[in-house]
């Protein structure tokens, strides 16, 4: 609904308010065609995976939906505040917006001032500019988690892999044509021009976080930002009839089909297998506050959300997660059982999950004298999954 609003406020016609919508909702880069023809591998597609086009972040990440929804009824309501009530409800939308998405928030300060400067004159500047106060609070809360708050400055010290620029040719590069023939339609009136450079803007930030990469994740600021080229390629192509825009979406919804694709094959990140949800869950019990588990990155994933247990290794985006996830690895697959046994001791972990099998496993796997004690099963047969808890809990030493 949100994009309608825009596309209608900008100067869609009617006729092709249908076609539109679903140019933006389903259309997508060149992706999906190049990974299905074997041009291009899944992690060189961030079409695919990024969340930078609607169809994805609907089908993929609901935090992606809720900070890109919110981000358009907040530029809304930035657009169309003219009194005290309307900046309060603009500062309350931005201020959800930071808790829920905060990279979106920046890019509601950058839009908002490009559309005012570039369409209203100069003396209007400093009061619709100005109305961004209201953000002030929410953007000293979001500083202070990122760069101030151990739990969250991961995020601001650890230099993430962004992907090449190159990639973004083939997962953008149809979406910023398409925009692009935006250009061609006639002047429209001032309002609608005002509304069409929302978009305009909210693009032109995409186009800078490409050229710049300002920050260490600065990949998260591009969910989304296949809209509003969608977008204005849906105003550029209203001048045509709407068949045009339905074969267009229709010529560019290929990702879409391939992300259906690639859900419904066989895939551990869509489908978890039940066993190792479960094994998890199983914890719970014999978890405590400070507890730490080694398993697989999943499963501590899943056990960091479910149980009192933290994990050894989890989330890419913690600190040193490479080394742990290196030595994981060998855990599970070349290690002898000393060097096991010396990992868990020397971390103090307090918690293994193991290949299913009661009895000798944890003997086999960490030497005779082990004091690790079989807690929980999951599965069955060969997806037998095993949790083993320390008994005593002190006979290591705590390495934090």
């Amino acid at each position: 609904m949100s994009s309608d609003r825009w596309l209608l406020a900008a100067g869609l016609p009617a006729s092709h308010r249908l076609p539109a919508l679903l140019l933006v909702a389903t259309g997508g880069g060149l992706g999906g065609a190049l990974l299905t023809l074997g041009l291009r591998p899944l992690p060189r597609s961030p079409d695919l995976y990024a969340g930078i086009f609607p169809f994805v972040e609907l089908f993929a990440n609901p935090h992606f939906v809720a900070g890109t929804a919110l981000l358009l009824w907040t530029l809304w309501a930035y657009r169309e505040a003219r009194s005290l009530g309307g900046h309060l409800r603009a500062a309350l939308l931005a201020t959800v917006l930071g808790l829920v998405r905060p990279y979106d928030l920046a890019l509601v300060a950058f839009v908002h001032a490009f559309a005012v400067v570039s369409t209203e004159p100069p003396r209007a500047w400093l009061a619709r500019v100005g109305s961004l106060v209201g953000l002030l609070p929410v953007v000293l809360y979001d500083a202070w988690l990122f760069f101030g708050s151990g739990d969250f400055a991961v995020f601001s010290s650890r230099v993430f892999q962004f992907p090449p620029r190159s990639d973004f040719i083939w997962a953008l590069g149809p979406a910023a044509l398409l925009a692009a023939s935006f250009a061609l339609r006639p002047r429209p009136p001032a309002e609608q021009r005002a509304a069409a450079m929302y978009l305009t803007g909210w693009a032109a930030a995409g186009a800078l976080i490409l050229a710049f990469r300002p920050l260490s994740f600065s990949l998260q600021f591009l969910a989304g930002i296949g809209l509003p080229l969608l977008a204005l390629g849906a105003l550029g192509l209203s001048r045509l009839p709407p068949a045009v825009t339905l074969a267009v979406a229709a010529a560019l919804s290929i990702n879409a089909i391939v992300s259906l694709r690639l859900t419904f094959s066989d895939n551990p990140y869509w489908f978890v297998p039940a066993p190792r949800l479960a094994i998890a869950a199983a914890l719970r019990p014999h978890c405590q506050p400070g507890d730490r588990v080694l398993s697989p990155p999943d499963i501590g994933l899943y056990a960091g959300g479910l149980t009192a247990c933290g994990a050894y290794v989890a989330h890419p985006a913690a600190d040193g997660f490479e080394m742990r996830d290196a030595e994981v690895k060998d855990f599970y697959a070349a290690a002898l059982p000393a060097a096991r046994a010396a990992l868990l001791d020397r971390h103090c972990l307090s918690h293994v999950v193991l290949p299913g099998g009661a009895g000798e496993v944890p003997r086999t796997w960490l030497g005779p004298d082990t004091p690790f004690r079989l807690v929980a099963s999951a599965g069955r047969g060969p997806m037998v999954i095993d949790a083993y808890a320390r008994e005593p809990r002190e006979s290591c030493v705590r390495d934090r």
